[in-house]
């Protein structure tokens, strides 16, 4: 078997999806923080129980379409800004062994 990158056609003008180099900026209004690098079998009783100080309003995992598993993040809502700011002061703490990335969610709903 060999496995090669995909590459986009000739003239294609969609482009790579880059990481981000900073944290996104806080968009005005925003009270969702995105949770990232998390195992796979996390749990929303894991990341309640991580945010137990903190007013969340609910929580939406990332699922893969086709096989129904976790992709690994998830968004959290929060009740007021208190809460969301310390979240994000939060990044890089450990959940369940791994160092999980806390940053301002980003809409990509224009």
């Amino acid at each position: 078997m060999r496995v090669e990158r995909c590459r986009l056609a000739a003239g294609s003008k969609r482009k790579r999806t880059v990481e981000f180099q900073t944290d996104p900026k806080k968009a005005d209004g925003c009270l969702s923080a995105y949770v990232g690098n998390l195992k796979w079998d996390v749990t929303e009783t894991d990341l309640r129980d991580f945010f137990k100080s903190l007013k969340i309003s609910s929580i939406r995992f990332a699922i893969n379409k086709r096989t129904g598993d976790s992709r690994g993040f998830c968004h959290v809502d929060f009740e007021d800004d208190e809460s969301l700011e310390k979240a994000v002061g939060m990044n890089q703490s450990e959940l369940r062994g791994r160092p999980i990335k806390i940053s301002y969610a980003v809409s990509n709903r224009g």
